[in-house]
């Protein structure tokens, strides 16, 4: 969704509109953000200067990080934006208003605000994200995927450095 940046004025700006499907891979995981509806407000701070409220909901289609099966993620957030169409480097750059570097520089006739919606759930994604909190992900031998039940490999647990104890264990008995 585009808005000319001629168009707003000093009162609120204020839409609807839903996002088309987007999808995009980061450290070989391929994410697809879909149904996805937002909301915007926009408004003039000054002759070059804008602040940007949105809000969206949608769903987020990924894969476990412990157990790799693919499940979706609710999404729901609310973020503000400085915007300035007047370049750092530029007199009176940075306004009136003291936005300076909080400000992002917005290039061109238009305001892309799906580019902000993008960037806000790339930003906010978890490092890990499982596919239920009691998640018990995969054997480790194996691969089998320990949440249709447990695998036939035998598992010991047995650390190395406890043999020379055991060692003493032997001589003991």
């Amino acid at each position: 969704m585009r808005i000319e940046i001629a168009k707003i004025e000093h009162q609120t700006l204020v839409g609807n509109y839903d996002l088309q499907s987007r999808s995009w891979e980061s450290d070989g995981n391929r994410y697809v953000l879909h149904d996805c509806a937002v909301s915007y407000q926009i408004y003039r701070i000054s002759e070059t200067d804008y602040h940007l409220t949105e809000r969206y909901e949608g769903k987020l289609d990924l894969s476990c990080t412990a157990c790799l099966q693919p499940f979706q993620m609710d999404l729901a957030e609310e973020f503000s934006v400085l915007l300035t169409t007047l370049p750092q480097g530029q007199e009176g750059g940075g306004t009136e208003e003291g936005l300076g570097d909080e400000a992002e520089l917005v290039e061109g006739d238009n305001i892309e605000l799906d580019r902000y919606v993008v960037d806000t759930v790339q930003l906010n994604l978890p490092m890990s994200h499982l596919c239920s909190p009691d998640c018990k992900g995969m054997c480790a031998t194996c691969g089998a995927d320990l949440n249709d039940g447990p695998c036939d490999c035998k598992v010991e647990h047995k650390d190395p450095r406890w043999n020379a104890l055991e060692s003493l264990l032997d001589k003991k008995e």
